[in-house]
């Protein structure tokens, strides 16, 4: 099936360019990344519509009935997320992180292994 093979090349796509995110070393590498993870999820979103319009009337009902356009769901879910996150960030105390990370780490230094 066609979009089968379309919707395991966006997800490759879209793995790799996250992998590739992940390890940029430059902004110019990570813009390059991040176009590939929109192309590769924008052929997923597209063929998730294919995917739907080719269900059986009864599964698509239960799915339309359960997600929605989709749309709307995504952008709830985010403002959720961003109302916990602006919440957390008025009431959580900032917590100084160390300047340094102990290598040599103080049980091997007294024991004189290190």
């Amino acid at each position: 099936m066609v979009s089968s093979t379309c919707r395991q090349i966006a997800i490759v796509a879209f793995v790799i360019a996250s992998l590739g995110c992940g390890f940029a070393q430059n902004t110019g590498q990570l813009i390059a990344w991040r176009v590939l993870q929109g192309i590769g999820m924008g052929a997923l979103q597209v063929l998730v519509q294919v995917v739907i319009a080719a269900m059986s009337p009864a599964v698509r009902e239960v799915v339309s009935a359960a997600y929605g356009d989709g749309t709307a769901h995504i952008f709830l879910i985010s403002a959720a997320v961003a109302a916990f996150g602006l919440m957390a960030a008025l009431h959580l105390t900032p917590t100084k992180l160390r300047d340094s990370i102990d290598l040599a780490p103080r049980a091997l230094v007294e024991s004189g292994r290190h």
